[in-house]
């Protein structure tokens, strides 16, 4: 999985929850009381502060300096962040579908096609002499 593409408040940040260093992990994990877990899981039941943590994190990685502890602005609205995520989340899952089948469809270059078997491999015989010749030769 590539990083989202989260498209919020007129610009596109990406996210890439593995890409979290120590200290971003830290302060997320600080400021929402719990685990990266479950961080991850408040994420996707549009827990507030786990999206206010995804906000503060975007900003971060944007170069917009949202400052060194977490804190939401002044007329934040978590419930629209979270439908971003949300079309993020979907978009990449669809992209990922579509490769996948794209992947299943191409032909495997290592295969022969069924109707094409290679023709058997002969074995090199010894005739068998006629009867009443069983004499050695010479």
């Amino acid at each position: 999985m590539t990083a989202l593409k989260i498209e919020y408040d007129g610009q596109v940040y990406e996210f890439d929850e593995l890409d979290l260093d120590v200290d971003e992990a830290e302060t997320i994990q600080k400021y929402v009381g719990r685990s990266l877990g479950d961080f991850s899981n408040g994420l996707a039941v549009c827990e507030v502060k786990s999206v206010v943590a995804l906000w503060w994190v975007m900003r971060k990685r944007a170069g917009q300096h949202p400052g060194a502890t977490i804190r939401p602005p002044a007329g934040f609205k978590p419930v629209v962040l979270f439908g971003a995520w949300v079309d993020a989340v979907r978009k990449e899952t669809e992209r990922l579908t579509a490769e996948a089948e794209a992947e299943e469809a191409e032909p495997d270059p290592t295969r022969l096609p069924a109707d094409s078997s290679p023709a058997p491999a002969g074995t090199t015989t010894t005739p068998v002499p006629p009867a009443g010749d069983l004499s050695l030769p010479g």
